[in-house]
């Protein structure tokens, strides 16, 4: 873990988390392009995971700083 905290900061690996429901979100979009009701389910999701993304990148940014400190 180490090794891997040395290339990327905590706050970027946290945010890594994010990614099934960055997927999940590309799936939605691309099952209804063309279908602009079945696209709003998928557009509150990615309201959402940019909240999440922001959110796990701001406690890993405390984290950080709180284990530095």
């Amino acid at each position: 873990m180490e090794a891997i905290t040395r290339i990327f900061s905590l706050s970027s690996i946290l945010a890594l988390l994010t990614i099934p429901v960055a997927l999940k979100v590309r799936r939605m979009i691309k099952g209804n392009m063309g279908n602009p009701y079945g696209l709003m389910p998928a557009i509150s999701l990615n309201t959402n995971l940019h909240a999440y993304r922001t959110l796990l990148l701001i406690a890993g940014y405390v984290i950080s700083f709180l284990l530095h400190y």
